[in-house]
């Protein structure tokens, strides 16, 4: 059924993000992070890409997948709000070059697993991601359900 799942999409990408998590290190294990990197949030690229992944909303819920922005002036939820995240932090901690403009997959384990310029298409962004070992064994984890 769509609607309880475009809920819960809307709960993770609007709210989740916004917890008390101050560091990416914080997520670690519990979901995977989507960063898309540009100088501002309104780029043409940043919208483009951030209107193609929230499409995919249920693909994104199966695979515990959170979006962010990250611009030098700071990380924001998908919606544009403010989290605690420090913006150098993050980008120190992911060894991001200020310039860089583009997405970052961070898998549950913290590793950067993509790192690629403007415009990713969602379907290697899960490709990659049902190809990883934790995926799998969350995969076959529920089919015993």
């Amino acid at each position: 059924m769509k609607i309880p799942k475009l809920i819960s999409l809307i709960i993770i990408l609007s709210i989740a993000p916004m917890g008390y998590a101050q560091h990416i290190t914080d997520y670690q294990w519990k979901n995977r992070l989507v960063f898309l990197v540009d100088d501002t949030m309104d780029t043409k690229a940043i919208r483009s890409q951030l209107k193609t992944l929230i499409q995919e909303g249920d693909a994104l819920v199966d695979r515990d997948i959170l979006l962010f922005q990250l611009t030098p002036k700071g990380v924001f939820t998908s919606e544009g709000a403010t989290t605690k995240l420090s913006a150098d932090d993050t980008y120190r901690k992911l060894s991001i070059p200020k310039d860089f403009k583009g997405i970052l997959l961070i898998g549950k384990d913290g590793g950067v697993k993509l790192k690629k310029g403007f415009e990713v298409k969602p379907e290697l962004i899960f490709t990659l991601i049902d190809g990883m070992p934790m995926r799998r064994s969350e995969l076959n984890r529920n089919k015993g359900n």
